[in-house]
């Protein structure tokens, strides 16, 4: 979640949004496959796609939508260049669903919510084939398992 639209209206932040994709759709705060996202904004979800030429990094680290959104909207649009200290940005977990998003918004606490496709396993495994880091915020995985529950030889 965003807690403002850094100056931006919402018909502005929507155009901005065109430049780099398109809409889907209505969302519904769960989008059902990778490179889409849903955006909550004034009271409503839509589903936004992004464009093909953003999605084929080489890296794939680059092709989570996660660092999609960071490279090709947060940063740009909202001026959040580190989601990791960012005191404009918000992370709720997955488990708490799209309603959490919605509350939020609606009691002023963010201006707008974004809604991932959850990052896959196979999407994991190539990461750490290539040696790669995951970015901020897509290493949510449910169920958590506790820990020192289990222990596997390696």
């Amino acid at each position: 979640m965003v807690k403002d639209l850094n100056g931006l209206s919402p018909a502005g932040l929507r155009e901005r949004l065109a430049a780099i994709g398109e809409v889907a759709g209505d969302g519904s705060g769960q989008p059902p496959r990778p490179h889409e996202f849903d955006l909550y904004l004034e009271g409503r979800w839509q589903r936004w796609r992004f464009g093909a030429a953003l999605t084929g990094a080489a890296d794939p680290a680059e092709r989570l939508d996660v660092a999609l959104l960071q490279r090709h909207v947060l940063a740009p649009m909202f001026g959040i260049e580190n989601p990791r200290t960012s005191q404009r940005l918000g992370f709720v977990g997955g488990i708490r669903g799209p309603g959490e998003l919605e509350r939020l918004v609606e009691a002023g606490e963010a201006a707008c919510a974004f809604a991932l496709h959850p990052t896959g396993i196979e999407e994991l495994m190539a990461i750490a084939d290539a040696g790669g880091i995951m970015p901020p915020k897509s290493t949510w995985f449910e169920p958590k398992l506790r820990d020192a529950l289990f222990c596997l030889p390696l």
